[in-house]
């Protein structure tokens, strides 16, 4: 019988096969042709087909394959194919929906694989898993990340990241940064909430907050005066600084303290000139101080512990006890030294004495290599110094240290020769001190058969003990190996064993002097292996195997490279072009197409963004990769970019917005936007001394200095309105001065010379009785409408005259009689019209006074000279100080005949606003000798900067009762210094009258 699956082949190296194609068991042949030997020995018959087939079984070849029958013609299994459709498995996981196609099976759809992402090749399907392998394209692709808030969007390690971003920023103070939508790239504003803190941009708020968008100052800053000698002023928008005025140098005060006196302005600073002087209680008490409260000298404290001097030399370390000086510690005065006794201090000097011990007296001079130290005239002295011999052969005489006493023991120089007894030791010499064996007698090994001796100590002769049997040594032969000792002798061992060296060399002998074998070369030309299958027809040359021919590998495709042959298995890759080789899939909108795994891949799509805040992404033309450009539609927000516009929106693709406006301030024009920030800066600043307002009512010609802050002017100062109301302070909001009443029975006069002993009651001056006569009456009832000179009015008593008393400039300010001032009753504010009053005008030639006042004669004001800002505009003649109106002129009464008049007393109403004490004016009368000066309070100002007329009464000295020759008058001094007030100076309804 056959075994199953078993051929038997007859004369062949090839192994048989089965019907299944199975490869089977070989068995040799013998020499019988023809006849096939079966496993038995029996002889088989070949061509019968029963026999082909017996025990073969027929299986499927594969997925598209039944198994088929056995071919009895030839054992050969048929295998016919599956029907067309049949699912099948090509055994690539890249391919789906296998079908069998003739007999082979067939993949009829493949994996496609995309680009995880727009930083993303393709990638390739992994045959064996079925997987797609994902390729990132290469940093700084460009790409699009989806969203319009990013911008130049770029991979980077397969993501894809804006580089920049849309910056939104806050369109003001009470604006969050705006918040840019991903979709189109417009930024949004956000609104702080209300309530939020923000800065207004005014120095002079505090507390701003945001309501609706808008930062609003709550609190406004309250400008206090700082002292006694500054006004309070107003606060400087720009640095939140209070600009408060100073008051008159040498206008008294009060700083607060009880111990200065005569305290004085100086500099806006209170300043006392003087200070209350404390005696000093001595040396052990405090520094005397003042109480500031009350200004009395506080009781002298005792200063304990403070060091002082007791005027003892022969004390140190005094101290202050309970007011007096106490001495801490006696001088001591010791023995100076082993040679002299203890001293005594002298109280004068400090000094201490110190007396010497007998000579011969023992002592210590300090050194203690000296020997018998005794003392001499109070000096110690030795008799001779310590020895110090040498200590042993190898150490040198020492010397002593002063220190110690010790003597040294220095060593003999190294090297100096000595004996240590030893005769194993050749030489011997000194060491640090010691004898020590320089040189040792040497014992060395007789051969590689004996170990090495030692010196007798005795003899100072060597050993030379036998090594042990087996020992490794040499046997002076190169040609053995493994020589070892036995009984004192080297014995050879193994020879050395010579192999050819190489493929193309033959085996060697061994040379005995060095051990080396020879190696000697095969013929040239006689064949060999490199080791590489990738050379073709290697053969020997000079004993050494050279290389055949390289085999060839070209290249096997566009996107492929020349491969190389494999030294491993002799086969040629085919390797594909860098990824990334640049090639062209024919769509422009795909530039930069590259090669990746061996295939010609599409580049990065071009990218289509928008060009700007109004404008949408476009699309690209795959003719001419151009982009798009649409417009985003008419309206929609955006932003420019400038934080000086506002409600930015699109027009016809551009981002269009309304401008901030800026605003003027008190003394600077309209500032400019700043397009970073969105804020208007400060305008410039107007011309110096442009009239401005403080805000504070209670001021008068504030004017712009020129850094562009208002600084305030005169400050309203609030006069009695008559003898029976007190000044009254100034109310900043409306410039009114209150006006509080005096106490009821205050002495007054109520203007009436018919009445005596006037007094206050509830603010109005009543009088009693009527026993005085009326002497001298002037109300300038007579004067005229306007421009009438004071030194051309008559009145009922007679002419007036104006003389000038002082220095008067070419165009002085003069004295008129007219109804420019009318001259109402007191606490009434000036106005023109009515009643006429005798009062200083502008009677000047200069521009400046043409300038406001063409006729001259305007009221109570006056030309104080040209101010520099006239001059700068050319309005004003500079060339004359004061602009010539420098002016020293009195307005004088007829004569008086007070013949037995007595009790002389004169009643009138004022106004009187000159600059400070330049510019003034002073009632006056004379005794028929001399003029009588006497000054006039300042006035009040009412709130629209008219005066306020005010009441005074004087009452003469007795040089003018009975007086035939008595005179009144009224003196105006202005220095031209520019100046100027108004009102200036007026006065009305002049009364003397006598007691009897």
């Amino acid at each position: 019988m056959i075994s199953t699956g078993i051929l038997y082949a007859a004369c062949s190296d090839a192994p048989a096969t089965t019907a299944s194609g199975d490869v089977g068991a070989v068995v040799e042949a013998d020499a019988t042709a023809g006849t096939d030997i079966g496993p038995t020995g029996d002889l088989a018959t070949p061509g019968s087909g029963a026999e082909l087939c017996e025990g073969v079984v027929c299986t499927p070849l594969d997925d598209c394959h039944v198994a088929g029958s056995c071919d009895p013609s030839t054992g050969e299994c048929t295998h016919p194919p599956l029907p067309d459709g049949t699912v099948c498995s090509d055994g690539d996981e890249c391919t789906r929906v296998d079908r069998c196609i003739v007999g082979g099976c067939v993949g009829a759809e493949s994996v496609v694989c995309a680009g995880e992402g727009p930083c993303a090749y393709a990638g390739t399907c992994e045959p064996a898993t079925g997987s797609c392998v994902a390729v990132a394209r290469a940093d700084g692709t460009l790409c699009d990340d989806g969203s319009a808030c990013s911008l130049e969007d770029r991979c980077l390690g397969g993501a894809c990241l804006g580089t920049s971003a849309v910056v939104c920023p806050a369109l003001g103070p009470c604006h969050a940064p705006s918040v840019c939508d991903p979709g189109s790239g417009a930024c949004a504003p956000v609104l702080l909430e209300d309530g939020a803190a923000c800065d207004d941009g005014d120095a002079c708020t505090t507390s701003d907050t945001c309501q609706e968008g808008a930062c609003v100052g709550d609190e406004p800053v309250t400008c206090l005066e700082p002292n006694p000698c500054l006004r309070a002023g107003v606060c400087d928008p720009e640095t939140g600084v209070c600009s408060g005025s100073t008051l008159n140098d040498g206008a008294v005060c009060d700083d607060g303290s009880a111990c200065t006196l005569a305290d004085l302005c100086s500099g806006g600073a209170c300043v006392g000139t003087a200070a209350v002087e404390c005696p000093s209680a001595g040396p052990c008490y405090e520094a005397p101080s003042c109480d500031l409260g009350t200004g009395e000298c506080l009781a002298p404290v005792p200063a304990d512990g403070q060091s002082c001097d007791d005027g003892d030399a022969c004390t140190v370390n005094d101290v202050c006890s309970a007011g007096a000086c106490v001495a801490s510690e006696i001088v001591e005065c010791p023995a100076d030294g082993d040679c002299r006794s203890a001293g005594e201090c002298d109280h004068e000097t400090g000094e201490c004495t110190s007396p010497p011990l007998p000579d011969g007296t023992s002592c210590s001079d300090g050194d203690l290599c000296s020997a018998g130290d005794r003392c001499i005239a109070g000096a110690c002295e030795a008799v001779g110094p310590v020895p110090c011999p040498a200590l042993g052969p190898c150490m040198d005489v020492g010397t002593c240290d002063p220190l110690t006493g010790a003597c040294s023991a220095p060593p003999l120089p190294n090297g100096t020769s000595c004996d240590d007894g030893d005769p194993c030791t050749v030489t011997s010499t000194c060491q640090a001190g010691s004898c020590v064996a320089e040189l040792p007698v040497l014992c060395t090994a007789k051969d590689d058969c004996h170990e090495v001796g030692a010196c007798d100590p005795a003899t100072g002769l060597c050993s030379n003990p036998v090594r042990a049997n087996g020992s490794t040594c040499d046997d002076g032969s190169a040609c053995t190996v493994g020589d070892t000792c036995s009984a004192g002798t080297c014995q050879g061992g193994a020879p050395v064993l010579c192999i050819a060296a190489g493929p193309c060399r033959e085996p060697g002998s061994c040379d005995p002097a060095s051990g080396v074998c020879s190696s000697p070369a095969k013929t040239d030309g006689a064949g060999c292996s490199d080791g590489d299958p990738c050379t073709l027809g290697d053969a020997c040359s000079a004993g050494a195997c050279a290389a055949g021919a390289s085999k060839s590998c070209p290249a096997a495709g566009p996107c492929e490279l020349p491969g190389a042959c494999d030294p491993g298995t002799g086969q040629c890759t085919t390797p594909p072009k860098p990824d990334g080789s640049a090639c062209d899939d024919g769509d422009a909108c795909t530039p930069m197409d590259s090669c990746l795994a061996g295939q010609c891949n599409a580049g990065q799509p071009v990218l289509c963004i928008a060009t700007g805040p109004c404008r949408l992404p476009g699309t690209c033309n795959p003719a001419t990769g151009q982009c798009t450009n649409p417009a985003r539609p008419d309206g929609a927000g955006c932003s420019d970019g400038d934080h000086c516009t506002t409600a930015d929106s699109c027009n016809a693709g551009q981002c269009v917005g309304n401008s901030v406006v800026c605003t003027a301030s008190s003394c600077r024009g309209a500032g400019s936007c700043s397009p970073a920030t969105g804020t208007c800066s400060l305008g410039a600043p107007l011309p110096e001394g442009a009239p401005c307002s403080d805000g504070d009512a209670c001021t008068r010609d504030d004017t712009c200095n020129a850094s562009g802050t208002c600084l305030s002017g005169d400050v309203l100062e609030c006069a009695a309105i008559d003898g029976c109301h007190e000044a009254g302070l100034c109310n900043p909001v409306t410039g009114e001065c209150s006006s509080p009443a005096l106490p009821d029975g205050t002495t007054c006069s109520d203007g009436d010379p018919c009445t005596t002993v006037d007094t206050c009651t509830s603010g109005k001056c009543v009088g009693s009785g009527c026993t005085a006569g009326i002497l001298f009456e002037e109300d300038f009832e007579n004067g005229c409408g306007s421009g009438c000179l004071a030194d051309e009015y008559v009145g009922a008593a007679g002419a007036w005259q104006v003389q000038a008393l002082g220095s008067n400039g070419a165009c002085p300010n003069d004295f008129f009689v007219s109804e420019a001032e009318s001259g109402n009753g007191p606490g009434q504010c000036g106005t023109a019209g009515g009643d006429a009053s005798l009062h200083i005008g502008n009677q000047s030639c200069s521009p400046q006074a043409a300038f406001f006042c063409p006729s001259g004669d305007c009221g109570a004001a006056y030309d104080a000279g040209c101010s520099a800002l006239f001059c700068d505009f050319g309005i004003c003649e500079c060339s004359e100080p004061g602009g010539g109106v420098i002016a020293s002129r009195a307005a004088r009464s007829p004569i008086i005949d007070a013949s037995g008049t007595s009790n002389l007393t004169i009643t009138f109403n004022y106004i009187e606003k000159g600059a400070a004490a330049a510019d003034n004016a002073d009632f006056e009368w004379f005794d028929g000798t001399s003029w009588t000066v006497v000054p006039l309070p300042k006035s009040a100002t009412c709130p629209d900067g008219n005066g306020r007329w005010t009441a005074f009464s004087y009452t003469f000295p007795a040089g003018a009762n009975g007086n035939a020759g008595l005179r009144i008058g009224f003196r105006w001094v202005n220095n031209g210094d520019g100046n100027g007030a108004d009102p200036s100076f007026a006065v009305d309804d002049i009364t003397i009258t006598s007691g009897g």
